[in-house]
């Protein structure tokens, strides 16, 4: 490998000489290391871009929250569209989806559950009380549907 410097070797003595001197009597008072601090948060603040701020923020969402309200029936359709161009597409895209972050997901619906565990339950409850007789219907049905299949000779 080829190093190009552009100073001599004897340059580079005297910039490491010079180096270890000013490294040797260096030292930095308070003052100067709170005007330093103080350049940097000025400089990160010149950084920031416009409408960081939270009063800025809320103004921008309030526009977006506008445009999407006025907007609601225009993107639905849009998107109802765009969905049934190709729908084979979307479902392999969901599956990908589903399949790449399954933990996630499982996390989330036993988050779900947990979090309304009660109101599930009454609702269940509530329905069952319902369709009571519909359920009964429907499991006395299925039951002799599938009676021959389980080999259960009985009944």
């Amino acid at each position: 490998m080829i190093v190009l410097s552009l100073f001599s070797p004897e340059e580079l003595e005297e910039l490491r000489k010079a180096d270890e001197e000013l490294d040797a009597t260096f030292v930095q008072t308070y003052e100067e290391i709170q005007q330093s601090h103080k350049r940097d948060k000025e400089a990160r603040d010149r950084r920031k871009k416009k409408g960081s701020s939270h009063a800025d923020r809320e103004a921008i969402n309030a526009k977006y929250r506008a445009y999407y309200a006025a907007n609601r029936e225009k993107r639905r359709a849009y998107r109802k569209a765009y969905y049934r161009k190709d729908p084979e597409a979307q479902m392999a895209r969901n599956k990908a989806y589903r399949e790449k972050n399954r933990e996630l997901i499982n996390a989330r619906q036993r988050e779900y559950y947990a979090k309304h565990k009660k109101e599930k339950q009454e609702y269940a409850r509530e329905y069952y009380k319902r369709n009571k007789e519909k359920m009964t219907a429907y499991a006395r049905e299925y039951y002799h549907r599938h009676k021959n299949q389980r080999g259960d000779a009985s009944t």
